[in-house]
């Protein structure tokens, strides 16, 4: 990321525009692949920096024992027009 914000700031006009060079995409499945068009280098950024979190340890949630449900009034329609 701050190499392209360097290439950016050394390139007269080229932030401004959107010009970004080819991204070299971190995937251990495909290594060396180039991101070439917009949509690819949007994909490269999205899954870098936004990785798919890891799934949720929910062991803990087995035992906890919730309170009991707090009773609310029914809502009318002229009650929420007042």
């Amino acid at each position: 990321m701050w190499r392209l914000a360097k290439w950016a700031r050394n390139r007269d006009g080229a932030y401004e525009k959107g010009i970004t060079p080819s991204l070299k995409i971190q995937d251990p499945q495909m290594p060396g692949t180039l991101a070439e068009t917009v949509e690819q280098k949007a994909e490269a950024f999205r899954t870098a920096f936004f990785p798919k979190p890891p799934p949720a340890d929910l062991s803990d949630t087995d035992s906890f024992l919730y309170p009991q449900q707090i009773e609310f009034p029914a809502v009318t329609a002229q009650e929420i027009q007042e």
